[in-house]
């Protein structure tokens, strides 16, 4: 005898269509706002002709992911993207390379990685971090970016680590 199963779920059938995600608009912005730098290193001359064909097609790729229109175009940024991340730095304009530290900048440093130590030692690592990331606006030892990965292992949190 041969037994035959059928399967009398009243189930509906799952889509295996992923739905689409949610972009919201200041994600859109600053995607727009990375293709606007893209486009001027293009204008500005400032590539070769395979560099321009990579960025063109970088860009094509963007708008597809981002579902960018002619509308989305309409925002303009009352600063760019580079000069926002100069700032951010603490670069001045022009600049390649980071200012060395003074002096004091390096004492203040170490005096705040000291108490970063300290915050990991009494198991405080969100303090820890942020006296990590204000040594290392003062001076951008190594060993403040090792500490701070450290402690942001104790948190289980990697993908910061390494960033």
């Amino acid at each position: 005898l041969e037994q035959t199963t059928v399967n009398m779920s009243q189930e509906p059938a799952q889509s295996s269509a992923p739905k689409e995600p949610i972009v919201k608009v200041e994600e859109k912005k600053l995607v727009v706002a990375f293709i606007q730098f893209l486009r001027q290193k293009v204008s500005a001359n400032e590539c070769t002709d395979a560099q321009i064909e990579g960025l063109e097609i970088a860009v094509q790729c963007l708008e597809n992911a981002f579902s960018l229109s002619d509308k989305n175009y309409a925002f303009q940024p009352s600063k760019s993207l580079l000069q926002l991340l100069t700032e951010a730095e603490g670069l001045k304009a022009g600049e390649e390379e980071f200012p060395a530290p003074s002096a004091d900048d390096i004492q203040r440093a170490n005096a705040l990685k000291e108490e970063g130590n300290e915050c990991v030692k009494a198991s405080k690592f969100n303090e820890a971090i942020e006296k990590y990331n204000q040594a290392i606006k003062l001076n951008r030892d190594p060993v403040y970016f090792c500490n701070r990965a450290a402690a942001y292992c104790r948190l289980e949190q990697y993908d910061l680590a390494i960033q």
